[in-house]
């Protein structure tokens, strides 16, 4: 049996899953028309049951005018920031630029060998506990359960 602990963590799991691939799916499919015009066709992902993209959508919308400065965390780390290549540790997740000639992190007297990632430049100014504080938000919001479409399943287990 589950406490109702783990089933918060497990939403607050499923709800960081949604915002880490929201610009992805929010961009869809694209099909392109004339000059090389855009329309926006919502992909699969999107128009599953309303407790998956939808809801966050809604929620956001109501987060942005509610909870401006939560927002403006989350949106800076999910939606708005760059991403980068870099050579990371699998051990202890330590970084080295993609050009650094090293292929190994020392761990005492052995040898990790680093592996190619891309990870997530935010915002200088934003601020983790404010992140956390906005996904407690949308996870105290949200109506209903939270569900993550198939194609996303993989992240969650």
């Amino acid at each position: 049996m589950t406490s109702p602990s783990d089933d918060t963590q497990a939403r607050r799991e499923r709800i960081v899953v949604l915002l880490e691939n929201y610009v992805d799916v929010v961009e869809g499919l694209r099909d392109r028309i004339g000059a090389g015009e855009h329309i926006p066709l919502m992909c699969r992902a999107w128009r599953v049951p309303r407790q998956g993209y939808p809801e966050l959508d809604h929620q956001l919308g109501v987060m942005k005018v509610l909870a401006p400065t939560l927002y403006w965390h989350l949106a800076h780390t999910y939606f708005h920031s760059t991403r980068r290549r870099v050579l990371q540790c699998p051990r202890c997740s330590a970084t080295m630029p993609t050009w650094h000639g090293k292929h190994f992190h020392k761990h005492g007297h052995s040898n990790v060998a680093v592996v190619p990632r891309v990870v997530r430049v935010v915002h200088p100014s934003v601020e983790i506990r404010s992140v956390d504080d906005a996904v407690d938000w949308l996870e105290q919001s949200w109506r209903g359960a939270v569900f993550v479409p198939d194609e996303l399943r993989a992240a969650v287990a």
